[in-house]
């Protein structure tokens, strides 16, 4: 059932407290620190159990991670032709 995969709102918050762990973790050591936020939407066909992502999911997490690391000049933007 896609519905049973969507986050429930207990796992949600529990989510959100440990992301905030290390977020904690991450600014005391210097580090930089990116958790998913709004910006990771969510839907049905993303995750075919509750923890494991599809393709589709998996890309566009990837997405993210590597927009957070240009934005913070950690990787060099590739040229196209």
């Amino acid at each position: 059932d896609e519905e049973a995969l969507i986050m429930s709102p207990a796992r949600a918050q529990a989510v959100a407290e440990v992301n905030a762990l290390y977020k904690d973790i991450a600014d005391e050591m210097g580090v930089l620190y990116y958790a998913t936020g709004d910006d990771f939407v969510i839907e049905p066909g993303m995750f075919w159990t509750e923890v494991h992502m599809t393709y589709e999911g998996t890309q566009q997490l990837a997405e993210l991670y590597a927009q957070f690391l240009l934005d913070n000049d950690l990787i060099p933007q590739l040229e196209t032709d």
